[in-house]
């Protein structure tokens, strides 16, 4: 099978989007009888003719293109990115069309950015298509959409409303109806397709860790004050103002503990303020975003990864924690159920901020030395066994035989 793959974020040594798209592609291209070629954005080319010129492990092909420098001069970090890509989505195939030749490809193949509702205009290629992997999101629970500020909220649900009924974007809607197969990152997003093609939809673990990033990892014993971490965004949907009021709880009980906070967001001052009102500035650290090496190194240092998010796909995060030993103790989110499964994450229902701050704050005063200790290790071990992309090469190969079928 000869594949032509669209991958607007695609890069080596990479975590989140890019380093999903660039895994995907190293996986595809290593299966018999199957090459693949990948269009992705000009802006990728230094790193991976860096990377290619030094490895050979990715038998693939690049091609480049990116928006004109009139558009591209407005782009900077992530600020907009949903637009850029969308405009690029819309390019890449004016861009196919007149510089490839779609008769030396038996199928293409489009990322799409891990979203379903963002725009796809795979279709106007006339060309066998499969979209994926992708996913949408639900709601979050309405006693924490309540909290939000009324502009936040009606954002928020307007942008909900767009995830939950994808019909209503035309050309996500029309170029789902005509692909041949969508690959799902959770089991949830099966409901919000078109009906002719939720039968035959792909779900899949569609995330993954490389071992060599990481550490030499030993497991140890720590002392019985609790050494917890997050690391990550300031924002509203990683939940953090209800892991804060947790903690309250936790010190009122007389457990003693340590919250170590990695990263930058627009609720930085506001969740320091909140720690300092709760008595809890000695507690909870507030640290700079770090090097990625950096803070694995940290990760060796502490117990229990602190993530009571309300909104992920298949979080980094959470893997990357459980690879360094950690016992993370999140909210029951459903899109994290490829994370979940079979493993000993500590994890309470997402009900609502006072009935979760309860919760989490229970299931930290009942962990014991022991229990943390022997979590840790069951978190290693199923990051090992489960989330590194070196044992994915079956699993991708029996897709893509269930694609040719």
């Amino acid at each position: 099978m000869n594949i032509l793959a669209i991958a607007y974020a695609c890069e080596p040594n990479r975590g989140s989007e890019p380093g999903v798209g660039w895994n995907w592609v190293k996986l595809i291209a290593n299966q018999p009888d199957t090459t693949i070629t990948v269009v992705t954005r000009a802006n990728n080319k230094p790193v991976i003719d860096r990377y290619m010129g030094t490895n050979d492990d990715v038998k693939a092909t690049f091609l480049y293109y990116d928006l004109p420098d009139r558009i591209l001069k407005y782009k900077h970090g992530d600020r907009g990115i949903k637009l850029f890509f969308t405009l690029w989505q819309k390019g890449v195939i004016r861009h196919i069309k007149k510089n490839v030749s779609l008769e030396d490809y038996d199928l293409v193949w489009d990322f799409n950015f891990g979203s379903l509702n963002l725009p796809l205009y795979t279709y106007r290629l006339k060309k066998t298509y499969v979209v994926g992997p992708a996913s949408t999101k639900k709601k979050m629970p309405k006693p924490y959409i309540r909290e939000l500020k009324l502009v936040s909220r009606m954002k928020y649900l307007l942008q909900q409303v767009l995830k939950e009924h994808l019909f209503l974007n035309p050309t996500v809607w029309k170029a789902l109806k005509k692909s041949h197969r969508v690959i799902l990152c959770n089991e949830m997003s099966r409901e919000f397709l078109p009906k002719s093609r939720q039968e035959n939809a792909e779900v899949v673990f569609h995330n993954g860790l490389v071992s060599e990033d990481y550490p030499e990892i030993s497991v140890e014993k720590h002392t019985d004050r609790l050494n917890l971490i997050y690391s990550g965004r300031l924002i509203d949907s990683k939940n953090l103002e209800t892991g804060i009021k947790a903690l309250k709880i936790v010190k009122d009980a007389g457990k003693e503990f340590t919250l170590d906070i990695y990263g930058k967001g627009p609720l930085k001052g506001k969740l320091e303020k909140l720690a300092t009102d709760l008595g809890l500035e000695k507690d909870i650290v507030f640290h700079q975003k770090v090097t990625q090496e950096e803070l694995f190194r940290i990760y060796t240092e502490k117990d229990i990864y602190f993530f009571p998010s309300l909104l992920e796909i298949s979080s980094t995060s959470v893997m990357e924690a459980m690879y360094c030993g950690l016992l993370p103790v999140c909210l029951e989110i459903r899109c994290m159920d490829f994370i979940f499964d079979n493993s000993p994450i500590v994890k309470v229902p997402c009900i609502s901020p006072e009935a979760d701050a309860e919760a989490l704050a229970k299931v930290l005063l009942e962990l014991t030395p022991e229990d943390i200790l022997h979590k840790r290790m069951e978190s290693r071990k199923k990051a090992e066994e489960s989330f590194l992309w070196e044992t994915r090469e079956e699993s991708v190969g029996k897709l893509l035989e269930r694609i040719k079928g």
